[in-house]
C-alpha cells in the first residue's frame, strides 16, 4: 500500500516557450491533483544554465523530497544533480540524461530509427532512391544519447545506395526556430543545383524552422523533412497539402505527468525502479495524422 506521507516535488522545466514542454508541465500538474499528499513546485529553466542552477538551489533550500529536472545542457547535469544529492534528494532526469539519476523520456535511438525508415521508404518511392544532400539539425548542449535522435536517422538513411556521408551537413539549431530558418535558408541557397535534399529535425522547433526556410525559397519539391517531438503545430503541417514534412515522432507529452508521478512515488516509497524508463514514441505521417 502506498504511504500517505506528504511529499514535495520540485520540477524545473526545460522552457515554457516550447509547446511540448508546457504540455509536460501541465500533465504533471494534472497528475499531482490526483494525489492529495503531493505538493508540486514548478520552475522554468528557460534554456538557461544559471536559471537551472538557481532552480535546483531553491529545491534544495525548501527542501523538496524529490527533484524532476528537465534541462537542455547535458554538460551541467552533474552540477545540477550535486546540489540535490548532497541533501540526499533523489532525482528524475527528463529526456536529457543526468549521470547517476533515474531517467524518464524517449528512447532516442528508437525514435531516430523510426523516422529514418519512413524517410528511406519515401525516398525509394518518390525519388527512386536518390538523395543528393542531407541537412541535419542538432544541439551543441546535448551529448551522444540525445543526439541519437538525429544520428540514428542518418544511420538508417545510409542504407540508400546513393547516400554519401560527405554530403551530410549538421547545423546547431540552438532550440531557436528563427535561427534554424536563417541557417537553413543559407544552406538551401548554396545547394540550389540539388533537387533531392533530405532534412532531419532534432525537435519540433527545428522542423518548423526548416519548413519555413523551404517555403520562403520555394523549395518544397526539392526537400523532404522528418523530425522529432511533434505537437499540434506539426500535425497542422502534416495536414497541409503538398507539405515537405513526411514523418514525425510524437512522444505523448500528456502522458509524461502520470508516468513521472508513478515513478516518483516508487522512489519516495523506497523502491528501486529501473535507471532508464522510456515512453513509447508514435510515428505520424500525412496518412495517419490525427484530425483537427
Amino acid at each position: 500500500m502506498t504511504s500517505q506521507r506528504t511529499y514535495t516535488i520540485g520540477f524545473s522545466n526545460l522552457t515554457e516557450e516550447s509547446p511540448f514542454c508546457a504540455i509536460v508541465r501541465e500533465s504533471l500538474e494534472f497528475a499531482v491533483k490526483q494525489h492529495p499528499n503531493i505538493r508540486l513546485i514548478c520552475r522554468d529553466n528557460a534554456l538557461d544554465d544559471e536559471k537551472a542552477l538557481a532552480n535546483v538551489r531553491h529545491f534544495a533550500e525548501v527542501p523538496v523530497d524529490l527533484g524532476i529536472i528537465f534541462h537542455i545542457n547535458e554538460r551541467i547535469g552533474p552540477k545540477l544533480a550535486q546540489t540535490l544529492m548532497v541533501k540526499r534528494i533523489p532525482i528524475i532526469a527528463v529526456d536529457v540524461p543526468i549521470p547517476l539519476t533515474t531517467y524518464f523520456g524517449v528512447d532516442n535511438r528508437q525514435a531516430g530509427a523510426m523516422v529514418g525508415h519512413a524517410l528511406v521508404d519515401w525516398i525509394n518511392k518518390c525519388w527512386d532512391g536518390k538523395v543528393d544532400k542531407v541537412l541535419a539539425t542538432s544541439e551543441t548542449r546535448v551529448l551522444e544519447s540525445v543526439r541519437l535522435r538525429t544520428s540514428s536517422t542518418i544511420d538508417v538513411l545510409a542504407s540508400l545506395p546513393s547516400f554519401n556521408a560527405e554530403n551530410v551537413l549538421y547545423i546547431d539549431s540552438g532550440h531557436d526556430r528563427e535561427l534554424t530558418t536563417e541557417f537553413a535558408m543559407n544552406i538551401l541557397q548554396r545547394w540550389s543545383v540539388f533537387h533531392h535534399i533530405a532534412a532531419v529535425g532534432f525537435s519540433e522547433t527545428s522542423i518548423l524552422g526548416i519548413i519555413e526556410a523551404v517555403r520562403r525559397l520555394g523549395r518544397e519539391s526539392d526537400t523532404v523533412i522528418v523530425g522529432q517531438s511533434a505537437t499540434e503545430e506539426s500535425f497542422v503541417e502534416l495536414r497541409r497539402p503538398g507539405t515537405p514534412l513526411i514523418a514525425v515522432t510524437n512522444y505523448r507529452p500528456y502522458d509524461y505527468g502520470p508516468h513521472l508521478i508513478e515513478l516518483a512515488l516508487k522512489i519516495l516509497n523506497g523502491e528501486k525502479p529501473p535507471m532508464h524508463n522510456f515512453i513509447e514514441p508514435h510515428l505520424f505521417t500525412p496518412a495517419n495524422v490525427p484530425s483537427s
